[in-house]
């Protein structure tokens, strides 16, 4: 598994690949685009390659003022239960961190059982509930989240 920074120009690959995750935030090409611009160090998404160039899962996340959100995760059907999503949220958190990264939190459709389960394992806990968050189907989101990442 290879995991690097998204590049420019692979905007329109990383929405199809979100796409075809269930659970992952379906975002046009454009904000990856934007992202895989960003020079602030504000916003970064990373891509898991596996095999080597074959975009198989992403993860995107921005800073400020010393918190991290995680926004989006997402790999591959076929790819998933390989340690890809494991592999992007470490090195993820280990960006964070060295960015000055505080505190890390993300909000999880409250039905995702799998995916509150996989976060917890990595140290996130619940911190609360925001109901109604998400669209299609309308469902609330546990917030989470991990000190000192």
């Amino acid at each position: 598994m290879i995991i690097r920074l998204l590049n420019p120009g692979e905007g329109a690959p990383a929405a199809r690949l979100a796409g075809l995750a269930p659970g992952a935030a379906d975002w046009p090409a454009s904000e990856y685009e934007r992202i895989a611009l960003d020079r602030s160090g504000s916003a970064f998404c990373l891509v898991a390659e596996e095999p080597a160039g074959e975009m198989a899962g992403l993860l995107a996340a921005t800073l400020a003022a010393g918190e991290a959100e995680v926004q989006n995760l997402a790999v591959v059907p076929e790819k998933r239960r390989r340690g890809l999503a494991s592999g992007l949220l470490t090195a993820a958190l280990e960006r964070l961190a060295a960015a000055g990264a505080q505190s890390v939190w993300l909000e999880v459709r409250e039905s995702n059982q799998e995916a509150i389960a996989f976060y917890e394992r990595h140290g996130f806990r619940r911190a609360g509930r925001r109901p109604g968050y998400y669209a299609s189907p309308p469902e609330a989101a546990l917030i989470l989240t991990l000190q000192k990442p």
